[in-house]
């Protein structure tokens, strides 16, 4: 093992830059791919430093063989379940502060907010009922990173159009939980709808993520046009 010891080392700084990565609050694009190869690393590496033992061998092909499931077709899952989840999760991120840029617990931004959220419910609900095709959506909108105003504009069928309107009290008669919020003309800012009149929201005014009613986004919004907008839950 004392030849190995130089590859041990390695594998541990690796590791030590892939949590550093995770951890910190903005994600951009070389971080994300960071994330991937250096997961890669960790296995492979992992894979050639515990070989001799036998168990690990026998775990490792186990985890690989289960790796394999996510190439299965999957199934779409029942919205209602889905949106019932999303909010569960986007409520988790109450009191979070706000970073521009932000996309974890450590600090988030409006966008970075409802996103997140729709990762958590995805992930969540595909391990709980080992559906591939809901771990394979949660990854994709990790994958592909956007702002409020792709999202408002349909980013790559992450989302789908309802209703432009002239403030947020049309849309009152037609809401339902986990929708989106964009406000326009250029998509400066997207909140989501909780139910019960509540929203969610990454708030720099505020600092953090808060909850508000109808009445006081809409008095904060006087004037200012929207457009609803709801997860593709088919992609």
């Amino acid at each position: 093992m004392a030849h190995k010891k130089p590859l041990l080392i390695l594998w541990f700084t690796v590791l030590m830059i892939v949590g550093c990565f995770i951890w910190y609050p903005v994600w951009w694009g070389i971080i994300r791919l960071g994330i991937i190869l250096g997961l890669a690393a960790l296995w492979f590496g992992g894979m050639y430093l515990t070989w001799p033992y036998k168990a690990v061998r026998i775990s490792v092909i186990i985890a690989t063989l289960s790796t394999l499931l996510l190439l299965l077709p999957g199934h779409n899952d029942d919205p209602e379940k889905i949106n019932k989840t999303y909010v569960e999760k986007l409520m988790t991120y109450e009191g979070v502060r706000y970073v521009w840029g932000g996309k974890n617990a450590r600090g988030i931004d409006c966008a970075g907010l409802v996103r997140k959220g729709y990762i958590d419910a995805n992930f969540s609900l595909g391990i709980q009922t080992y559906n591939p095709k809901l771990l394979r959506r949660a990854f994709f909108i990790w994958w592909y990173d956007c702002a409020a105003d792709a999202l408002g504009d349909e980013y790559k069928h992450m989302t789908r159009k309802v209703q432009d309107a002239d403030s947020m009290k049309e849309l009152a008669n037609i809401l339902q939980p986990g929708d989106l919020i964009v406000g326009l003309p250029d998509g400066f800012h997207v909140l989501a709808y909780l139910g019960n009149d509540q929203w969610i929201e990454a708030d720099p005014a505020a600092g953090g993520v808060i909850t508000i009613s109808t009445a006081q986004k809409a008095a904060q919004w006087e004037g200012i046009p929207v457009r609803l907008v709801r997860w593709n839950n088919q992609l």
